[in-house]
């Protein structure tokens, strides 16, 4: 990637990419062993140039190409190597597809929320074995409440959700309000406020 190369932000994961070429589509979903499992097709400027799966079993999200010499694994690495973290880190493929499917099921999630709630997740980090945060933070886990209206009536949610479903110390909850995610609860030390929203 060039220092010049100018790269666009996806709402949801925070992940940097060089353009909008890559999305999926048609995702199904099934439980997987270690959790959502889940198949889609790749397209590339909306043309399906093959399927990945993730079967939540450890192996990882990968790529099956109807056409290696149209677009396979080395053109998803090169794509990925363009990409960057929220954070500014290095991008592999396992990760850009895994994003993408992030993406992908955030936006979906957003279309089947009922009018006047407000989708919730909360983000956590992997903590080390001296319980210190480990990596870049994510989703684990997720509810929708009634929108808040006011700062008042945030900080109320904010309260109740530190009573019900306390984040670890690691964590804090965000709320998709006016076409981003916002903080509801406070953000740990360390967590830059600039990423991750």
């Amino acid at each position: 990637m060039t220092e010049s190369e100018k790269l666009l932000r996806l709402p949801h994961t925070g992940l940097r990419v060089p353009d909008r070429s890559l999305s999926l589509s048609n995702m199904r979903t099934h439980q997987g062993r270690e959790g959502l499992a889940y198949t889609a097709t790749l397209r590339v400027d909306g043309k399906p140039v093959g399927q990945i799966s993730d079967e939540a079993d450890g192996r990882g999200c990968w790529l099956f190409p109807n056409d290696r010499s149209v677009y396979g694994q080395d053109h998803l690495d090169a794509y990925a190597a363009r990409c960057r973290t929220d954070a500014g880190r290095d991008v592999d493929a396992e990760l850009l597809l895994a994003a993408l499917g992030d993406e992908h099921a955030w936006n979906r999630k957003l279309r089947m929320l009922p009018p006047g709630r407000m989708q919730m997740r909360r983000m956590e980090h992997i903590a080390s074995d001296d319980d210190e945060p480990r990596g870049e933070p994510f989703s684990a886990g997720e509810g929708n409440s009634a929108m808040p209206r006011n700062d008042e009536q945030l900080a109320v949610l904010a309260q109740r959700l530190m009573a019900e479903a306390p984040p670890s110390r690691h964590g804090w909850w965000q709320g998709w309000r006016d076409g981003r995610w916002q903080d509801i609860t406070e953000r740990p030390d360390g967590v830059d406020p600039q990423l991750y929203g």
